[in-house]
């Protein structure tokens, strides 16, 4: 990761991961999935790329009976993954870049 964002960006990276995983400490995840990094250029949104990259891994997260959770530092892809049955649980402020996230949750279903 240091070859591709650096030495300062690999310190950010490492920092925002800490600052989020203590803002969430007190939220109950239990053992639910954890679905990272998803992204759709903006120019090919739209057209379910998003819905269709997500179908094989929530099948595999509903055949398990867990919940899953996400963050999104994206406003606007709040209703998109709402629409997948996520809910947001909280927003936080993120203390790196000063950006706003929310933490979102699919019950087991």
């Amino acid at each position: 990761m240091q070859a591709v964002l650096g030495e300062q960006g690999l310190a950010n990276f490492k920092a925002m991961v800490h600052n989020m995983e203590t803002a969430m400490a007190g939220q109950n995840l239990g053992d639910a999935w954890y679905l990272s990094i998803l992204g759709i250029a903006p120019e090919a949104q739209g057209r379910g790329l998003g819905a269709s990259v997500l179908a094989g891994g929530l099948a595999a997260v509903d055949r398990a009976g867990k919940a899953c959770f996400l963050e999104t530092y994206n406003e606007r892809s709040l209703g998109f993954y709402a629409s997948l049955g996520f809910e947001v649980v909280e927003k936080y402020a993120e203390a790196v870049t000063g950006c706003d996230y929310w933490l979102m949750l699919r019950a087991a279903r």
